[in-house]
């Protein structure tokens, strides 16, 4: 807590909602208390109020409204969704009429999204056969390197059996 910024927004709380009602001085030898009673129990109930807005943040990420979206999704074909209230029933064209489906609503927020890039890493123990050994994610050039290691070797293995 940033207690200069919370006394700031304290006193122009107080001075906005109280005008000249309560006296706001401040004591010059009390720590930074007040002159009145009310102003320092207000001060003190300010600063708990805030330190408990703040734990109740702990471990959690604000994220901007525009960031966050939904989608329904038909439970047993996952694979029908939409993302649009006006695409709902969309999902109901595949039950007939009397029947019920169960659809799951999710609410999901975007933190960040990140561009990677994937491609197959060949089988190096049979360089000829030009299967698929394991998919790799990474950078674009990791990527290419890999490209380019996988051509090196199948063209290695190709001049080996021509010899």
């Amino acid at each position: 807590m940033d207690l200069q910024k919370e006394r700031e927004a304290f006193e122009a709380c107080m001075a906005e909602k109280y005008k000249n009602l309560i006296d706001r001085r401040q004591c010059l030898n009390n720590r930074g208390g007040y002159m009145s009673w009310d102003m320092n129990v207000a001060w003190q109930v300010w600063q708990a109020s805030a330190l408990c807005a703040e734990a109740k943040l702990n471990g959690c990420m604000v994220v901007p409204k525009d960031q966050i979206s939904c989608f329904w999704q038909d439970s047993n074909e996952p694979e029908n969704f939409c993302n649009s209230l006006d695409n709902l029933d969309n999902l109901g064209d595949c039950i007939d009429l009397g029947d019920i489906m169960e659809i799951n609503k999710h609410i999901q927020a975007n933190i960040k999204t990140e561009k990677l890039y994937g491609t197959w890493a060949a089988d190096y123990g049979n360089p000829i056969d030009r299967s698929r050994s394991r998919f790799f994610v990474g950078t674009r050039g990791e990527c290419e390197a890999i490209i380019l290691e996988n051509e090196q070797v199948f063209e290695a293995a190709r001049g080996e059996n021509h010899e």
